[in-house]
């Protein structure tokens, strides 16, 4: 026996639903006072044990006036009764006790069980309670407009849907949401200046089409031309399935040939990333040939007067890459090189990236960069005919692919040749390439033929690459004369070029220290200080030293080395004696020179 306390006065008999839950009516009487006198039947589930309610539903009971003795008066629950299927038939205790209300709980369409009917039968009404499944369910939620809740639940259990269809409600979801984006962004483009909340609708609609829709293709290609009448196929196109199901070829044409119809800023990108994904499928998943008879005519239809300025857009070096992807598939290896060649990186961009960069940072600057595949192409198909004459398209790529290529590529690609494109076109160019010969292939660039861009590249350092000093160090300036190796405290890309071995007598004379001299807001003196000591002239580089570095320490260490020379100067007495009257007239500060 078990002991049980509610709330309701329990009517009608007590049934079971299942091994652990029994149903029975529970009346509550009406609150006194109250407009209504008559209370409330409910259809109620509770624990056997406990007698905890674990489910309550009203009953939509009519309360019908009988004759009494005292007159008209209203039925009461005492009416009502309860009948169970399980009472029904042989068997009843054992189907309770197969059906399971909390598995029931737990199957997200409904029930599939062998779940009680009961009736709630009185002289004037009939009831009939049942479990409610995935067509209730679907149901309750299209009258709360939860359209998303009742796509779930009809997705769950399908083949026990029998008032709706799946597909008819998985329409209603998507295309509420393709509408409600419609109509945000019409009230965008009304009202620039209120801001619309919310993740974009047409790529949720999208996921969830790729999510629901499954593997019927007709479904699927109702979708793609849904997303095309809603200028949304942006958002469906990367999800399209390639397998199981994969789509008749002529779905992935419409859907490559829709996105070169709409507005390349926001497609550009999304039909690259599709003809990526496609374009090497075995078999062909679409018309090659026909998608690249389409954008060839695209670019055509581009007049030279806005040429310029389109092959200069992010969009058209996505449709210029998708090109040469297309021609890639088909073996078409030079005019795929021509398309990346055609892809215009601004001047503003260029002029930012052109400074002189060592060749180990070059290597690692380059290891994330997105053209490697073209530079890649070019070594493996030998295309270095078509790259000669293009060279600055070239570097508008990739300054550090191009660094390593044309560097290891000298004899096909010769200094006299990239050196005067790159310099009509941007001398901070020219000076990065001619940096990246004398770093990384000096054998080739010391050659007496490229005597010329020695000379040019000298004038260059002085231009956009002058001195800065080593914080890192403390004290003055100094150079290893002997070693000819600058010291820890100075450095410059124009000292270092000029410690080597490649420049001449005549071209330090005639062209590097006028360039030092003439440079502008400050002459370069520590390079003139080098220049004037490899001309012979050490005297005069002491001056400097004292007059305008005010070096004291670095004018001894350079009395003290042979000045380049293997033998110490005639002059070095001298120049000490210089060295000590600069001293008597301009007394220096107690420290290091003094030790001397």
């Amino acid at each position: 026996l078990v002991e049980w306390q509610v709330d309701c006065l329990l009517c009608g008999g007590v049934f079971p639903v299942d091994a652990q839950h029994v149903m029975s009516l529970g009346y509550s009487p009406a609150e006194a006072g109250g407009a209504d006198l008559r209370g409330t039947l409910e259809m109620l589930i509770l624990e056997k044990s406990s007698g905890e309610v674990v489910s309550s539903d009203v009953l939509p009971l009519h309360w019908l006036p009988v004759p009494s003795k005292e007159g008209l008066s209203g039925a009461g629950p005492w009416e009502y009764s309860l009948l169970s299927s399980f009472q029904c038939r042989n068997g009843s205790l054992k189907d309770a006790a197969d059906w399971d209300l909390r598995s029931y709980s737990a199957v997200f369409g409904g029930d599939r069980g062998k779940a009680p009917l009961s009736f709630v039968v009185a002289p004037h009404d009939l009831l009939l309670a049942r479990v409610r499944d995935v067509n209730d369910r679907v149901s309750t939620a299209l009258q709360q407009n939860d359209l998303k809740a009742a796509v779930e639940f009809a997705k769950a259990d399908v083949t026990a849907l029998e008032h709706y269809r799946f597909p008819d409600l998985l329409k209603a979801y998507l295309l509420d949401l393709l509408e409600t984006h419609c109509e945000l962004l019409a009230a965008r483009s009304t009202d620039l200046s209120e801001q619309q909340p919310g993740a974009d609708l047409a790529v949720l609609a999208a996921s969830e089409c790729r999510r629901l829709v499954g593997l019927d293709p007709a479904l699927w290609e109702f979708w793609i031309t849904t997303f095309i009448e809603y200028q949304q196929i942006t958002a469906l196109a990367p999800l399209l399935p390639l397998e199981n199901p994969r789509l008749a070829s002529q779905n992935y044409n419409r859907v490559l040939l829709s996105l070169l119809q709409q507005d390349p800023e926001s497609s550009a990108a999304v039909f690259l990333q599709c003809v990526k994904l496609w374009v090497r499928r075995t078999p062909a998943v679409f018309d090659r040939l026909a998608v690249l008879a389409s954008l060839e005519q695209r670019h055509a239809q581009t007049d030279s007067i806005s040429s310029a300025a389109y092959f200069e857009l992010p969009s058209s070096w996505s449709l210029l890459e998708a090109q040469a992807q297309l021609y890639i598939a088909g073996s078409e290896y030079r005019k795929a090189l021509n398309c990346y060649l055609s892809i215009k990186v601004p001047d503003s961009w260029l002029r930012q990236q052109s400074d002189v960069t060592s060749g180990e940072e070059a290597s690692q600057a380059s290891e994330s960069l997105q053209y490697r595949h073209v530079f890649e192409l070019i070594e493996k198909q030998g295309l270095f005919s078509t790259v000669s004459s293009k060279i600055i398209n070239l570097v508008r790529l990739s300054k550090p692919l191009s660094r390593r290529l044309l560097v290891s590529h000298v004899d096909k690609l010769p200094v006299q040749a990239v050196a005067s494109q790159l310099a009509v076109a941007d001398k901070r160019l020219l000076l990065w390439y001619l940096d990246a010969m004398f770093c990384d292939a000096l054998e080739v660039y010391s050659s007496a033929d490229n005597a010329e861009w020695h000379a040019k590249q000298v004038e260059l350092y002085a231009e956009f690459a002058p001195s800065t000093p080593n914080t890192s160090g403390e004290g003055s300036f100094c150079f290893d004369f002997k070693q000819r190796q600058l010291s820890r405290r100075y450095s410059s890309p124009l000292l270092r070029f000029l410690q080597s071995e490649l420049p001449s007598q005549a071209l330090l004379q005639q062209v590097a220290l006028p360039a030092c001299a003439s440079h502008l807001p400050r002459p370069l003196f520590h390079e003139m200080v080098f220049v004037l000591a490899r001309l012979g002239d050490p005297r005069k580089a002491l001056q400097l030293h004292l007059a305008e570095l005010g070096d004291l320490a670095g004018a001894i260490d350079f009395i003290e080395e042979p000045l380049l020379q293997e033998k110490a100067l005639p002059q070095q007495q001298s120049l000490w004696e210089d060295l000590v009257d600069h001293c008597l007239q301009r007394p220096p500060p107690p420290g290091p020179p003094l030790d001397y």
